[in-house]
């Protein structure tokens, strides 16, 4: 998209629920995407700018996306610049953006958050880095960008772009449980376990869901990506939630005859991925 166009897309929304903010201006900068064309901040006020005709020094940077009117038929060769100075690969982030820019938004509309302690992504450079502070903020801003998750790892967010989900084949033990990737993904099969006589009583309910149904309470748990459910007898089953995947140790068992705890089964390590050590 050239400059006189970009220059009237104030205020328009793309397909992530991005709405794009004020025209900037068109230069020459090695930070700008490479190629003349609109592209924009994901990382400020969605500000606009464009890359002039002719640049040949513009490398990219990981916050500044292009904006395009419809995804390019094949994907442009990867260049990767120098990551000494913190810079990214600057055309896969740009290929995944695109990739998931154009989709509709029902194509991410099922996808769940799955988290899987003890792992990381170290060959997948970082396209942004945040404070982790609020997790489920660092989720929003995953799935309003288009990236597909993030490393949870020393008080940092290191968020991840693909051009396809991240799947468990694609992670690598990290030397502690600590280190948590969290994946923006269609929901994986998943085996729950029934704790009967325990309780989360100490834990906020997220949801109060009107059934007694356990398949159904599950799948409900998976779609809204709860960390676990309580049933106490009553009509109704309490969903909790969690930063982090809850276990057995979580729980308080033995004072509570009435209540069946129930959670998710970590995710099933796939054959020829080694056990992580428990810290």
């Amino acid at each position: 998209m050239q400059v006189d166009e970009c220059q009237t897309l104030q205020g328009v929304q793309l397909f992530d629920g991005t709405t794009l903010g004020a025209w900037k201006q068109e230069m020459c900068d090695l930070y700008h995407t490479p190629g003349s064309g609109c592209f924009y901040s994901s990382s400020s006020r969605h500000e606009l700018w464009s890359t002039s005709a002719g640049c040949s020094t513009a490398a990219g940077y990981a916050t500044f996306l292009a904006v395009c009117k419809k995804a390019p038929e094949t994907f442009m060769t990867f260049d990767v610049v120098s990551t000494t100075s913190g810079w990214m690969p600057r055309e896969l982030v740009r290929a995944a953006k695109w990739h998931l820019l154009h989709l509709s938004a029902s194509d991410r509309s099922s996808f769940t958050w799955a988290a899987y302690p003890g792992f990381d992504l170290p060959d997948v450079l970082d396209a942004e880095v945040m404070d982790s502070s609020d997790v489920d903020m660092v989720k929003r801003a995953c799935e309003r960008r288009g990236y597909a998750g993030f490393v949870l790892c020393d008080g940092q967010a290191h968020l991840k772009a693909s051009v396809s989900p991240f799947q468990q084949r694609d992670l690598s033990p990290a030397p502690t449980r600590s280190t948590i990737v969290f994946a923006f993904a269609p929901p994986p099969p998943r085996a729950w376990r029934e704790f009967p006589n325990c309780d989360l009583p100490d834990q906020k309910d997220a949801e109060i869901v009107n059934s007694t149904d356990p398949d159904e309470l599950m799948l409900h748990a998976e779609r809204k990506a709860h960390a676990g459910f309580v049933l106490c007898g009553g009509p109704a089953a309490y969903m909790k939630a969690s930063d982090v995947p809850l276990t057995e140790r979580d729980l308080l068992c033995g004072v509570t005859p009435a209540c069946t705890f129930y959670l998710p089964e970590p995710h099933a390590l796939q054959p020829g991925l080694p056990d992580v050590p428990r810290k």
